[in-house]
């Protein structure tokens, strides 16, 4: 009995997140056009706010999709950025996090987490925000997330997020 595997159970991705047009970043420039909502087929920042019911180590990886009829197109470029939330909503955002982020396709991404070796880069609930921008499309879309030490899968949201 001692060789015997076990089970194992994923921990939870709590994922909720919304968009932001261009003139959003720009509201002094654009004070009617910043309150207006992202068009399909144009470019806008997507902010995603994240937690884990298990903690990411270094050498983890996220996977991130968009999909269905409306799966937006992912931009992986110098604007990504993913940053702990401080606990004090107040105080606003903590650290950044050492990241390397690959494009997956059109709707997907892959993001691997580094810095120092077995170095724990999320605790359990620690909130964090990624963004980065995409092209929205008409059409009903659902986010996947899912985390991997290795080939085992540590975290995931079952493909049941939708950003507000």
């Amino acid at each position: 009995r001692l060789s015997f595997a076990g089970f194992f159970q994923p921990g939870i991705i709590d994922l909720e997140g919304h968009l932001g047009s261009p003139f959003a970043e720009r509201p002094e420039e654009y004070p009617v056009l910043s309150t207006l909502a992202p068009r399909a087929g144009e470019q806008c920042s997507v902010t995603l706010r994240l937690s884990f019911s298990m903690a990411i180590e270094t050498g983890d990886v996220l996977l991130l999709s968009c999909q269905g009829s409306g799966a937006y197109t992912l931009i992986v470029d110098s604007r990504l950025s993913f940053r702990k939330v401080a606990f004090v909503e107040s105080s606003g955002l903590g650290d950044k996090l050492n990241i390397s982020a690959a494009s997956r396709g059109q709707s997907a991404m892959r993001l691997e987490f580094g810095g120092s070796l077995a170095e724990t880069v999320l605790p359990p609930a620690q909130r964090a925000d990624l963004v980065f921008w995409s092209i929205p499309t008409i059409g009903i879309n659902t986010w996947s997330a899912e985390t991997y030490r290795g080939s085992e899968l540590t975290n995931t949201n079952d493909g049941s997020s939708e950003p507000r």
